[in-house]
């Protein structure tokens, strides 16, 4: 009953009564021996915290620490996590302590140290509430110059050269000297960027919190950072290379647009939207995001082929957009680099061998013989009263009873001894042509 009326005279803005209640109850409870253990502990807990609040408000920053400390301290300590982890019953309220220990520290002026223990909070216990305080006071609280020096630092340790290759970094390829900025130039484009650019300061917010309670990818993150930073400074080839890195590792919306807003830059303009496509169907939650896409995408329109335009308008998305590309694409493309089938240039290569001999040959019955094992149609294209013979054949089921009967029909293999016949033929018939050749050059001496 007393620490309801607490909890209502804390709600109602009643702050001192909600301390002198608050106070009440750890006494009696200090000095009182309760059988469940347990429940004595945890309550004790809830109102530590709460009265930690109630020190917030009235900017008793050192009392409320205190007894931030205090519920940890009973809960199982900072140093000694409840031995369920994350998801076990006591994560929702070790997570309200972390946040009245980072309160109460931020109050005071400790705001790295309040964030290491927000991070300390995320890695122990997790949950949206904690994730949700520590962009707060990111956004509100840390200026732009911590956040700078921040990824400066992480970028300048992915960029340390590799053991075993020394073009590149641990995990970030470095950057072409022709094209490298010193880290004073890093710093304030960054800034200006930070400063012009709201949906890129929540973006850079949201990273770390990720990479905090290890949901994230260094490498993705600090390329995405980079790749900003660089093509705020107007080097967007650089930028471009970097945005790439971060959608490969997994980089969401935010690393589409980057990369969108350097092929702009130059000149690219489809593939630029493509990549705000990509963005605009990957942004759910942050309408600054949304709006700021939106634009660019109207921006674009004008920049690419009319029916491109004309498709994106209809609400073709990104994939139809990509696959009305890439046919017009294959198109272009000389003979030899088509995408084509398995034994296409077999198919066409037979074609040409029957046309040449049967030039008004029916379809049903080119795409009949085209069914044949490859040495039993070569050897009828070898021979040619055999391929005579076949089509007039295939020709005759063909006309007489219609299609479904020749694709049913089967074609008769040349037997071992036609093959001997007909080479027979073809040797007789050289000899024949030999000689009359032979008796025509003796006339023409004659002569």
């Amino acid at each position: 009953m007393q620490r309801e009326q607490a909890d209502v005279a804390l709600a109602g803005g009643n702050v001192d009564e909600a301390v002198r209640l608050y106070s009440d109850i750890l006494e009696v409870s200090v000095s009182n021996e309760n059988d469940d253990r347990e429940t004595q502990a945890e309550d004790m807990v809830r109102v530590y915290c709460n009265r930690s609040l109630a020190f917030y408000k009235k900017g008793m920053y050192e009392e409320a620490l205190q007894d931030a400390c205090m519920a940890m301290e009973v809960l199982g300590g900072d140093d000694h996590p409840h031995e369920d982890g994350k998801g076990s019953k006591d994560c929702g309220l070790m997570a309200k302590v972390y946040h009245r220990k980072a309160q109460a520290l931020i109050g005071r002026g400790d705001k790295v140290q309040g964030l290491n223990v927000y991070r300390d909070g995320l890695k122990q216990c997790g949950g949206e509430n904690l994730r949700a305080a520590i962009l707060l006071v990111l956004q509100n609280q840390m200026p732009d110059s911590w956040i700078t020096e921040y990824w400066m630092d992480k970028v300048s340790r992915c960029e340390v050269a590799h053991p075993l290759s020394a073009r590149d970094g641990i995990l970030l390829k470095r950057v072409p000297a022709s094209r490298k900025m010193v880290r004073e130039e890093m710093t304030r484009s960054m800034l200006a960027l930070l400063e012009s650019d709201a949906v890129f300061s929540w973006e850079c917010r949201e990273l770390m919190v990720s990479l905090w309670e290890n949901a994230g990818s260094l490498r993705q993150s600090c390329a995405y950072v980079r790749g900003a930073v660089y093509a705020q400074a107007g080097k967007y080839e650089q930028g471009e290379k970097d945005a790439t890195v971060a959608v490969v590792y997994g980089g969401g919306a935010a690393a589409y647009a980057l990369r969108s807003h350097c092929y702009e830059h130059q000149g690219d303009n489809v593939n630029a939207v493509l990549d705000i496509l990509r963005a605009m169907e990957g942004e759910k939650n942050n309408a600054d995001a949304e709006e700021q896409y939106a634009s660019s995408l109207t921006r674009l329109l004008p920049r690419v082929p009319e029916h491109y335009a004309r498709a994106i308008e209809s609400g073709c998305g990104y994939a139809g957009l990509k696959r009305m590309i890439d046919i017009e694409q294959e198109r272009l493309q000389p003979e030899f680099k088509k995408q084509r089938p398995k034994y296409y240039y077999y198919y066409e290569w037979m074609k040409k061998r029957i046309h040449e001999r049967h030039p008004a040959i029916s379809e049903g019955v080119m795409d009949k013989l085209l069914t044949l094992d490859a040495t039993e149609l070569d050897l009828l294209l070898q021979y040619p009263q055999a391929i005579d013979a076949t089509v007039a054949r295939l020709e005759h089921v063909l006309e007489e009873k219609g299609e479904k009967d020749l694709e049913e029909f089967d074609i008769p293999l040349l037997s071992w001894e036609e093959v001997e016949e007909y080479k027979k033929q073809q040797a007789d018939g050289k000899d024949q042509k030999s000689q009359i050749e032979s008796s025509h050059q003796h006339q023409i001496e004659a002569n």
